[in-house]
């Protein structure tokens, strides 16, 4: 694991190399990545729940990448977690993990870095 999170953690200083993940990831998790057999085993709710926004064209370099704005809260923002109750937290915290494995286990990406800012396009 430390292995794959060090390959991970160097190429999440490159901006290029992360808008190609996010990329994959967008159209890993849309279920419309052609290219790949990983497409047919994404779940329906995953399709319909998880947005990943994406990088700008041209907007992207080894220091910098715009993304399209996307509307959403952090799941660390305080609102979210006074305002969901057990059940909804649960419901969240079970589409986060789904759609993590999914990408660890089906289109074979491994994010180093995943903080509550990464993870406000997940709905319940």
């Amino acid at each position: 694991m430390m292995t794959e999170w060090t390959k991970a953690a160097i190429n999440e200083l490159d901006f290029n190399h992360e808008s190609i993940s996010l990329m994959e990831v967008a159209l890993g998790l849309s279920g419309q990545d052609t290219t790949t057999t990983a497409n047919s085993t994404v779940p329906q709710h995953l399709i319909t729940d998880v947005i990943v926004p994406k990088a700008i064209n041209g907007f992207t370099t080894l220091d910098m990448m715009i993304l399209e704005y996307s509307p959403g809260i952090s799941v660390g923002n305080e609102a979210v977690i006074q305002n969901l109750n057990l059940s909804e937290r649960e419901h969240l915290l079970q589409r986060i993990t789904e759609a993590t494995a999914h990408t660890i286990f089906h289109l074979g990406i491994f994010n180093g870095d995943p903080h509550p800012g990464k993870l406000k396009n997940i709905y319940i």
